[in-house]
């Protein structure tokens, strides 16, 4: 199997930094702030487009400086939703990362996606 004409089997970095991947369970970092995933994302991929992910933060009201902890179910779904549309990731695998949010939430993410 091939990740768009990427043997993962041999190009393991390769195949990895074509896929976006968010979970049903946000695994966010809890002592970590909003901004800082950003930063984090950024970091290990340098494509990573911080201005897509922050204005899908403010259209959401999800401030930068909370804490990942801090934030309630739905809103930790929206960051980490925001981090992979950031990612820019030609193939995003969604573990149904829509569960913990309402079905207007769902849908506008979806209209989005």
């Amino acid at each position: 199997m091939q990740v768009r004409g990427i043997d993962p089997w041999r190009d393991r970095s390769g195949a990895l930094g074509l896929l976006g991947y968010v979970s049903q369970s946000p695994s966010l970092y809890r002592e970590l702030s909003v901004g800082e995933h950003l930063d984090l994302a950024a970091h290990y991929r340098p494509e990573f487009d911080r201005a897509t992910a922050i204005s899908r933060l403010d259209d959401l009201a999800i401030p930068l400086d909370h804490r990942a902890g801090d934030l309630s179910g739905g809103q930790a779904a929206q960051v980490g939703l925001a981090l992979a549309i950031g990612s820019r990731a030609p193939i995003l695998l969604l573990d149904e990362p829509l569960a913990s949010l309402d079905p207007l939430a769902r849908h506008d993410f979806l209209t989005i996606l």
